[in-house]
């Protein structure tokens, strides 16, 4: 399985994003593609997640507090945007534009 292009794209916006104020961290992809039985038992996961079709991902950014995070991926509109603040990540999916919080 092949990641969707439109994840990719989000994600070079946000490393765009990042370079732009001279942060030079890193966008850590805590999880990505999943298989489906790895999706089945993995907490809080969707039936139907975008991560089993290789168009989801979850960051973190060391430096950057997640809810600027989630704010950026809400201001880029490219897909769905959870805040999971505190498991200290977000969620990013190809989806239709959505937000929500957990």
């Amino acid at each position: 399985m092949l990641m969707d292009p439109v994840i990719i794209d989000i994600l070079y916006a946000y490393c765009a994003w990042l370079r732009s104020f001279n942060v030079n961290e890193p966008v850590v992809l805590t999880s990505a593609f999943r298989h489906m039985l790895t999706n089945e038992i993995t907490e809080g996961a969707a039936r139907d997640s975008w991560h089993v079709k290789g168009g989801a991902a979850d960051i973190v950014i060391p430096s950057v507090p997640t809810a600027n995070a989630a704010a950026f991926g809400k201001w880029l509109s490219g897909g769905g945007v959870g805040l999971y603040a505190s498991k200290r990540f977000v969620h990013l999916d190809r989806g239709r534009v959505r937000a929500w919080n957990s």
